[in-house]
């Protein structure tokens, strides 16, 4: 997924306008986005509007991120994810911070969403800490989300791209012990899409696979910077051409191409695939 689009789980007429929007999977959201007194209709609203989907195969996949797991509201969330179907793709999980509670979401008979994916939001200070370990309880489906802007609340930091390096990088560094992919925060003002151009690059120089979007103008952006370029599949493509079967040192434009190169050229072209 190099891009999953969120909207306020409240205003479900805006569901169709982000099936269509182009993004990779979309979100509904029933927690920072929803007032408190409008949790309780946003959860009914969003159940009738998914439930009315002619066909869950079609289109972007649907997460729903719920309220914390343990309180009233969170536990009233994954009630009503019970009768979502298969019309529902999986749930974000805001301010993880313990990976067996994640277990008890995904496993065993009883457990509320045994048969979807989880992706757990780094959002707080003992999130960042636990890191490594809820990414493994994100299971083989899910994913790791850096929540940079309620994380830089809690560490009283801004949310510029200094600030927020070390997070990045430890966020990336647990989704690959966890084997899953790394999802890179909102950049939080849809207009300037130059400067999401370049945030969205650091990202995926650091290793992040995609961005949470808040907005369908910035799908394009997302889907081009973490999309392979033209220049990068040729390289990939040579250096698979010159290193399967080769007996010997290989060198592509100039550099020696030992293992390590060759499977990133192979991750490219998989990331290049349509």
């Amino acid at each position: 997924m190099r891009s999953i689009l969120f909207f306020p789980g409240n205003r479900p007429e805006l569901l169709a306008k982000a099936l269509a929007s182009g993004a990779d999977a979309i979100c509904a959201d029933l927690e920072d986005a929803i007032p408190p007194s409008e949790k309780g209709n946003a959860r009914t609203a969003l159940d009738s509007a998914v439930q009315e989907l002619p066909d869950p195969r079609e289109g972007p996949p649907l997460f729903i991120r719920i309220n914390p797991p343990g309180t009233p509201e969170g536990m009233a969330d994954l009630e009503t994810l019970g009768g979502l179907g298969t019309r529902l793709h999986g749930i974000l999980v805001p301010k993880a911070e313990d990976a067996g509670v994640l277990r008890s979401l995904s496993q065993g008979p009883s457990a509320p969403v045994a048969r979807i994916p989880i992706l757990p939001l780094i959002e707080t200070p003992r999130g960042l800490e636990a890191a490594p370990e809820i990414a493994g309880a994100a299971g083989p489906r899910g994913a790791l989300i850096l929540g940079g802007v309620d994380l830089a609340l809690e560490l009283g930091a801004d949310r510029s791209w200094e600030a927020l390096l070390y997070a990045r990088s430890r966020v990336v560094h647990a989704a690959a012990m966890g084997e899953v992919p790394a999802i890179d925060m909102p950049h939080m003002e849809p207009k300037k899409l130059e400067d999401l151009r370049e945030e969205a690059r650091r990202a995926r120089s650091l290793g992040f696979q995609g961005k949470l979007a808040i907005h369908p103008g910035q799908i394009a952006v997302i889907h081009r910077t973490f999309t392979p370029s033209a220049r990068e599949l040729d390289w990939a493509r040579r250096v698979v051409e010159a290193g399967d079967g080769a007996t010997g040192p290989v060198v592509v434009d100039g550099s020696l191409v030992d293992r390590p190169v060759l499977l990133r050229a192979r991750q490219i072209l998989a990331a290049g695939e349509p």
